[in-house]
């Protein structure tokens, strides 16, 4: 069913009603001459009524509170929650001395209207009707806002990176998952054929513990010896990518940021630098929380900037904080226009109708869009049962769990980072060989250090 006519009739769907109600209720609407609601679903049983709502594809639900059990009102509470997701909302049958529920539920965004009972069948059609042209027009115009979202991202997005792009992965918030993203954004991108440095640009973060790899020497060896030589040796080869850990250890990494502040900031633009020797398709860094030359050297020089960001109200706040300070106290070189973009992470089913409002209120707050390129499901209760039972790695849940697989994928997609997938199957094995060699030519044994020998030449990968 099309949500842009109008004219096709108002679906409804009636979820856990008395027989009598629904009797009076389907007597009514066919009463109705120009067949302006029609009856899109029948639920009679609450153990599975989202998902029956779901299929439906309705656009109100008239429900009964009472038929959820007698749980406190949580199972109607989950249901409306459920159906708030959906799209349609409720209109809520109640008892007469149920007036402290219904005040409860008409603060709900999922329920449009309470009626007490008994009903009037035709008052409770009109505002179904009512409700349901609402619904049609309010999705009308969300399509309308994500299709101009989209082309505006796309015309951003245009502008093709450098031949090596430096992404960096950004917030002005600890443990919002920005190691988890930079780690599966480096899978996904290196999957599709890619060669990918992740460097763990935080001092006081240990990338490798994440990763599970070894945590030496990674950046230090650079700084301390900041040729093509220490770059190499500071290189680890992780699954299909290359990996530089960050400074583990606290004391090292005080010292180094206290030299960067005095002296020698521009180490970790020559470190960028370096990388763009090699022929990497992408670096990936991971940037620090705090204001300091470990988060400002690799913003001026990024070609993409993911702001991370979860729907909750203080991270949305902490964004435009740190956006509008860096802007106004740094420059507008490290946060510009063109080349910054929104990475919501840990997003629930119902937080997806108010992605393109979090959008517009950072938008407002900065005064200027930041087009929102992508979406990370929240599915750390899975990783954690799945870690628990031995059955996941630490880190690499993209493996396990195809939503991230799916959201990984597309942002690569987005930031023109990937080629096609090598074949599984190619009915001329020798150009099949020829095409594999060509793409894992210089990547070393899974697990092993970079060698500094293997560095001579500018355009090759250290193995």
């Amino acid at each position: 069913m099309s949500d842009e006519g109008t004219a096709l009739p108002i679906r409804v769907h009636l979820c856990l009603l008395r027989s009598a109600e629904i009797q009076e209720l389907r007597s009514a609407m066919r009463s109705l001459g120009d067949r302006r609601l029609e009856l899109a679903g029948l639920t009679t049983d609450g153990s599975d009524a989202a998902r029956h709502v779901a299929a439906s594809q309705s656009d109100v639900v008239i429900a009964g509170a009472e038929l959820f059990g007698d749980d406190g009102g949580n199972g109607l509470v989950a249901f409306l929650t459920d159906v708030q997701a959906l799209g349609p909302r409720a209109i809520v049958l109640i008892e007469v001395w149920d007036q402290d529920l219904g005040d409860e539920l008409e603060r709900l965004t999922a329920v449009a209207a309470v009626e007490m009972r008994p009903i009037d069948a035709g008052r409770v059609l009109k505002r179904a009707l009512a409700i349901g042209e609402a619904v049609r027009a309010a999705r009308i115009r969300a399509r309308q806002q994500e299709t101009a979202a989209a082309e505006r991202l796309a015309e951003r997005l245009a502008v093709p990176p450098a031949g090596r792009s430096i992404v960096c992965v950004t917030a002005r918030k600890g443990g919002i998952g920005k190691d988890t993203l930079a780690s599966n954004l480096a899978w996904a991108i290196a999957e599709r054929n890619v060669p990918v440095l992740l460097v763990g640009g935080d001092p006081k973060d240990d990338l490798a513990a994440y990763c599970g790899a070894d945590p030496a020497p990674g950046v230090a060896a650079f700084l301390r010896q900041p040729t093509r030589d220490g770059f190499a040796s500071g290189l680890q080869r992780f699954r299909n990518f290359h990996l530089m850990v960050g400074l583990a250890d606290d004391h090292l990494a005080a010292q180094w940021n206290s030299r960067f502040d005095r002296d020698e900031p521009n180490l970790i633009r020559e470190l960028l630098m370096t990388a763009r020797d090699f022929p990497y398709g992408a670096v990936v860094v991971t940037l620090p929380t705090e204001y300091s030359h470990w988060r400002f050297q690799p913003l001026a020089r990024a070609d993409r900037i993911l702001y991370v960001v979860t729907p909750a109200q203080a991270d949305v706040v902490n964004a435009i904080r740190d956006i509008t300070m860096v802007r106004r106290d740094v420059g507008p070189e490290f946060m510009p226009e063109d080349r910054l973009f929104l990475l919501l992470n840990r997003v629930r089913s119902g937080d997806r109708r108010r992605l393109t409002e979090i959008a517009n209120v950072i938008a407002e707050g900065v005064g200027f869009e930041v087009p929102l390129i992508g979406t990370i499901p929240d599915a750390h209760p899975y990783i954690a049962v799945a870690q628990s039972r031995g059955e996941l790695p630490h880190s690499w849940m993209i493996d396990e769990l195809e939503p991230f697989r799916v959201a990984f994928d597309d942002l690569a997609e987005r930031l023109g980072l990937t080629r096609p997938r090598i074949p599984r199957q190619d009915g001329d094995g020798r150009r099949l060989g020829a095409l594999v060699r060509r793409v894992l030519r210089g990547l070393g044994r899974e697990g092993t250090t970079a060698d500094p020998t293997a560095t001579s030449s500018a355009g090759e990968l250290p193995a």
